[in-house]
């Protein structure tokens, strides 16, 4: 685990430093002003009062929790506009891990899903930050977030990123998350089977080492590599492990530990699918090298992309 996310949780579990909103509000009553969101405002207030006096990460996570400690929309919009709005990177992170607090009632953990969101789609935002995001999205289990999980994860990046990604999929456990799971499967090449805690094999009839460099080279094109820890096959081991156990969860089905049996699942289960709004892909990844051989007059000739291997049971 990376440093800086066991240095920010440590932070965040900080239990003995929680900060009082003096009695006197520093907020004048509005006749219009309900109670909630009086003691909102006054907590707010409270808040931009300090937050630019402390130098310390620590201080200002104290400051931030106890902003996030009371569910409000008006808490919500304030916690949200550190991340989106400030430049300091652990600030933002800060602010992403308080916004996993908003987990109820639902319209404000939804209203912190919204900014969570945003915060992911930023160009603005380090990965470092966008990865706190995603996490943060899992511990609320805001589901509207798939469809962006869903482009994060096809569109490549941060390897960090993309393993929290498909991680979070499975805490969401949605099955609009397939088809990019499926895509992100099929993009390694065939004969790519994984389990969940065996190490990473591929067989794409080539010789000695030229399978698991295929498939390390491929995961770290996409993924521009590992730059906080850890380096292929490390990282795409993890990353198999992890898009294979939500896979299982999302499809409830723990013998699919290749792209074909997944695409054969969906394809079973096209009606529900469908009924669910969610289509199934185009196969648009890699053909098995032995198949080319197989063109030329070897068995198997017919095969198809999508096809089981011949020892999936």
């Amino acid at each position: 685990m990376r440093t800086r996310t066991l240095f920010l949780a440590s932070l965040l579990a900080v239990s003995g430093g929680a900060l009082v909103v003096p009695a006197a509000a520093p907020v004048a009553r509005a006749a219009d002003d309900d109670p909630a969101t009086r003691d909102a405002k006054a907590r707010i207030a409270y808040f931009d009062d300090h937050a630019g006096k402390v130098k310390d990460d620590g201080k200002f996570a104290d400051l931030v929790m106890d902003l996030a400690d009371y569910p409000h929309a008006l808490t919500v919009e304030r916690v949200g506009r550190i991340l989106l709005k400030e430049k300091d990177e652990e600030h933002q992170a800060i602010a992403a891990a308080a916004l996993s607090s908003y987990k109820k009632p639902v319209e404000i953990r939804d209203a912190a899903g919204k900014v969570l969101v945003k915060g992911i789609e930023s160009g603005d935002v380090s990965d470092y930050v966008r990865d706190s995001c995603i996490d943060a999205i899992g511990k609320i289990d805001y589901k509207d977030a798939v469809p962006t999980l869903n482009a994060v994860a096809l569109k490549g990046g941060d390897s960090w990123v993309l393993c929290t990604a498909v991680r979070v999929m499975g805490e969401l456990d949605d099955k609009r998350a397939l088809p990019a799971l499926l895509q992100l499967w099929e993009r390694f090449p065939k004969g790519y089977k994984w389990d969940t805690g065996g190490e990473v094999t591929v067989d794409t009839g080539a010789s000695g080492t030229a399978d698991q460099d295929a498939a390390e080279a491929q995961f770290a094109a996409q993924s521009k590599g590992a730059h906080r820890k850890g380096k292929p096959p490390t990282m795409l081991r993890d990353y198999a492990q992890q898009l294979v156990r939500t896979v299982m969860k999302i499809t409830r089905d723990d013998t699919i530990i290749s792209s074909d049996l997944l695409r054969a699942w969906m394809e079973a289960h096209r009606e529900e699918l469908t009924k669910l709004g969610i289509e199934i892909p185009k196969y648009k990844g890699p053909t098995k090298k032995a198949d080319d051989k197989d063109k030329k007059g070897g068995k198997d000739k017919d095969a198809k992309p999508g096809d089981a291997p011949k020892d999936a049971k």
